[in-house]
């Protein structure tokens, strides 16, 4: 066999790391095993990200977000995009 048919990539691993944002509830986030940030229940996107973006500059670090289901999924958290209104 050639050696090229050994050379491959393996499939990246989306799983939160060391260091991470992890919630269940998107109202209460864990870094490490320690609640970090709290929202109220079912807070609006710019106050969680508001919430988010505080405790990163404060700490000066930026890591990812998770959100954990209860069957131990997890999926990366984006913020919201914005959108501009134009005025004429």
């Amino acid at each position: 066999m050639h050696a090229e048919a050994y050379n491959y990539e393996p499939e990246p691993v989306y799983e939160p790391e060391e260091g991470d944002l992890i919630t269940e509830d998107h109202a209460r986030f864990y870094q490490d095993g320690k609640l970090v940030v709290e929202v109220r229940p079912r807070a609006h996107d710019r106050v969680l990200w508001a919430a988010l973006d505080a405790h990163m500059k404060k700490t000066n670090f930026y890591p990812n977000v998770w959100f954990v289901s209860d069957h131990g999924n997890a999926q990366l958290m984006s913020r919201p995009q914005r959108t501009r209104t134009f005025r004429r």
